[in-house]
């Protein structure tokens, strides 16, 4: 028996009022992305969302319109807070809140930062020259932007940056460890130069990630290598066998490990002058 198709149904488009509607109606869906720092922009991301969701309606299916407005209204949202100087060129929203009822990125790796300074602007600044010296030493933009917008704009909500970020949870917070495990150098190897501390091995392992820290293996592992004979001999072997961990893990412990010593080597060394 021939079996006889039936013809597909066309999708019923809405109007502009209906569609007018669904967008006003996804203004809680902007917010929660754009978050307290950038709420002044809510108007704009909602005509934007406007805009491309009537520019796009070829490809609505028919169903779930609210949902399908709301997915526009939140990558509307994303794009103002990446295109606001991928976010360092409005620091000044966050930073004056690093030292207030809002967890700042600087807090996550100095928990004593608030004993560093004497005031909410002298907070700012010092947290932005932080910030300033993580982007340098972070060669992938997307991953410093993302780490800086999941830890500011979304309050460390993994799973709501995720989604409007559009890629997926272990993906962002591989790029929140290799920024906060960067800041944490940072911070500690600006502080031992503040002191007139000198780049010893010592010092070095002082600035890394040590016991209950992000990557807190990181200050273990270089006084293996060190042990080994340092960076330039220990081989591969060698440190297998001191750590019991495998071949692999090893070579990635060896390439992170190395990467975060340059930045506490090169902040120790920078010219106090210099940044006067």
């Amino acid at each position: 028996m021939t079996e006889v198709s039936t013809p597909r149904t066309a999708v019923q488009l809405p109007d502009e009022d209906t569609l007018a509607r669904a967008v006003l109606q996804a203004k809680s869906a902007a917010s929660s992305v754009l978050g307290p720092r950038f709420r002044d922009s809510l108007d704009d991301v909602l005509q934007e969302t406007w805009i491309s969701a009537k520019n796009s309606l070829k490809h609505f299916d028919g169903s779930a319109l609210q949902a399908w407005v709301n997915t526009i209204a939140k990558r509307r949202a994303m794009d103002v807070i990446e295109k606001s100087g991928r976010l360092r060129k409005h620091q000044d929203k966050f930073e004056l809140e690093s030292t207030s009822r809002y967890k700042s990125s600087l807090s996550l790796v100095a928990d004593d930062f608030a004993d560093l300074v004497s005031n909410q602007q002298a907070a700012a600044e010092e947290l932005g020259d932080l910030l300033a010296q993580v982007e340098s030493f972070i060669q992938n933009q997307a991953t410093y932007s993302r780490a800086l917008a999941l830890i500011t704009a979304y309050g460390d909500r993994v799973d709501v940056a995720a989604q409007a970020m559009t890629i997926s949870k272990d993906a962002l917070r591989s790029c929140r460890r290799e920024f906060v495990r960067c800041a944490v150098v940072v911070s500690r190897a600006t502080d031992a130069r503040s002191r007139g501390l000198k780049p010893t091995m010592d010092v070095l392992i002082d600035c890394l990630p040590g016991n209950g820290d992000s990557g807190e293996w990181v200050a273990a592992f270089v006084a293996d290598v060190v042990a080994c004979g340092g960076f330039a001999h220990a081989d591969m072997k060698q440190l297998m066998d001191r750590t019991g961990k495998s071949y692999n893990t090893v070579r990635q412990y060896r390439e992170e490990a190395l990467w975060l010593v340059r930045i506490a080597m090169t902040v120790l060394t920078q010219d106090n002058d210099q940044e006067r």
